[in-house]
């Protein structure tokens, strides 16, 4: 019996990933040195290399000049 792969384990459009559920979007909430705030939407399976190009664009800064850290919080409350 083969053993399935895990979602990590599969690149994109792989035949043995067929089948196995997408996994849901993540909701990143990103503060920068300057102090700007944004909220962005990947998808699960979204690569560093994926969010630093999609931060790249965003904040119109060169990928290679973002670095990222990441802090465990909770979801910020919205504003009334």
């Amino acid at each position: 019996m083969d053993p399935q792969p895990s979602a990590r384990s599969c690149s994109r459009g792989a035949p043995a990933c067929e089948g196995l559920p997408a996994e849901p979007p993540m909701n990143l909430y990103i503060h920068t040195t300057t102090g700007a705030r944004y909220e962005l939407s990947v998808p699960g399976e979204e690569t560093v290399e994926g969010l630093k190009r999609r931060l790249s664009q965003r904040l119109k800064v060169p990928k290679e000049r973002l670095a990222l850290l990441h802090k465990e919080s909770r979801i910020p409350p919205r504003s009334p």
